[in-house]
């Protein structure tokens, strides 16, 4: 993970003769969707060793061609390639997608290119040849590049294998960068005029003042936001959260915001600020569920179209709605390559919390809500056998009784 994750300091580059792998990214007038990527590893990286894109263990597909050593081949093994020992320079092409006018879709995680501003936006996790355990890494391109975080030296950080991918916008992108809680946040986006005139940059710089304080976040650091089109016919706004940087999806075509876009702006805010407040380890439900509960939390505040923040909210929450398994179980499934278990995250997941919530206001007369729990919600780690902090649990039961370990094995299992 970045080090500007665990302190104050934003991150540097690491010091004069530490090993690190460097990639480097070479985009040519000629043939602007294919570009050029190397890898050079330090010494210590000259053996075999699998290379692969992140993503692809997460259901994503990649973007990857010919990698090879000089002209030798890899040999492509386990959804990736082998490395043979004594190379430490692998060479490949990244095919970017070239985007239309409908648009694309943030949560596919493509690379793109923008034909009419010039601008290319990279998606680590679908386009970059990673170790199974990847380590320090930075990355230079022959365009200007922007990321989350902060550059040195013409070059930024790549995260490790453990955190969220990272993504990058090469080019034509100059960016605005605003500011809320100490938070600088930097945004790109495939049509400026439209993302300022829906004031979504307004919207977000809300939603993060907001987040930030009911999260305690406390550091502060920059954070990269890259605004992407969807046709409204697919009637929603996907998103993707990574490494101090995310690509959110708004609605086309409405001069005054969408709900469904601040929806999904807060969602993926609630990833990147979580990633602030040195974070436990968690399972995907839990920290999916989280984030959505408090993007419809965060909708309810901000946003001003209330019937149809209603109608979001009723999609999601729906205490009424079957539970046909756990949360628990939902995780072991999707763990195991199920589609269907992710979207439960959000439904199953939010309804959970908001019900927990709900719990603790009747109980304490709105004194107490999950607000107050939820810095610990996300700092203590959680697993399988502990799927909630031990320490909260018993601080609910002794505020709820009995009730909210019923609603627990309902949800949640364990």
């Amino acid at each position: 993970m970045c080090p500007a994750l665990l302190d104050a300091a934003p991150c540097a580059m690491p010091a004069a003769g530490s090993p690190a792998a460097i990639y480097q990214l070479a985009v040519h007038p000629d043939t602007p969707d294919l570009v050029e990527a190397s890898l050079t590893l330090p010494a210590d990286g000259a053996g075999e060793m699998w290379l692969g894109a992140q993503g692809v263990t997460r259901g994503l597909s990649h973007q990857i061609l010919q990698p090879r050593c000089g002209a030798e081949p890899l040999v492509e093994q386990d959804r990736g390639w082998v490395k043979p020992a004594g190379c430490r320079r692998v060479d490949w092409q990244i095919r970017f997608d070239t985007v239309r006018d409908d648009g694309a879709d943030p949560a596919r995680q493509r690379s793109l290119y923008f034909p009419d501003r010039s601008w290319w936006l990279l998606s680590e996790g679908t386009s970059l040849l990673r170790p199974k355990h990847a380590g320090l890494a930075r990355l230079t391109a022959n365009l200007p590049v922007l990321g989350g975080g902060e550059p040195a030296a013409s070059a930024w950080f790549l995260p490790d294998g453990d955190a969220p991918p990272a993504f990058f916008a090469l080019g034509n992108v100059a960016g605005t960068t605003v500011g809320a809680q100490g938070v600088r946040v930097t945004h790109v986006a495939d049509r400026p005029e439209a993302v300022w005139r829906m004031g979504l940059i307004a919207l977000q710089r809300r939603a993060m003042a907001w987040l930030t304080e009911v999260m305690r976040v406390e550091r502060g650091g920059r954070l990269l936001v890259v605004w992407l089109g969807m046709n409204p016919a697919s009637g929603r706004a996907s998103g993707a959260a990574g490494d101090r940087s995310f690509v959110s999806g708004y609605v086309a075509g409405d001069p005054r915001g969408s709900s469904l876009s601040l929806m999904t702006l807060a969602h993926e805010q609630f990833h990147q600020l979580a990633a602030l407040t040195r974070p436990g380890d968690h399972p995907a439900w839990y920290g999916e569920s989280l984030a959505q509960f408090y993007a419809l939390r965060a909708l309810s505040r901000l946003g001003s179209r209330q019937r149809e923040i209603q109608a979001l909210r009723d999609k999601f929450i729906d205490a009424s709605r079957p539970v046909p398994a756990t949360l628990l179980d939902w995780q072991r499934r999707h763990e195991e390559g199920d589609a269907a278990a992710y979207p439960q995250f959000y439904t199953q997941g939010a309804t959970f919390w908001h019900q927990l919530d709900a719990l603790l206001r009747q109980a304490t007369e709105g004194q107490h809500t999950l607000d107050q729990d939820l810095p610990a919600l996300l700092a203590l780690p959680t697993d399988a056998a502990t799927p909630l902090p031990a320490t909260l649990r018993q601080q609910w039961r002794t505020q709820v009784g009995p009730a909210v370990d019923v609603l627990i094995r309902r949800y949640v299992g364990g």
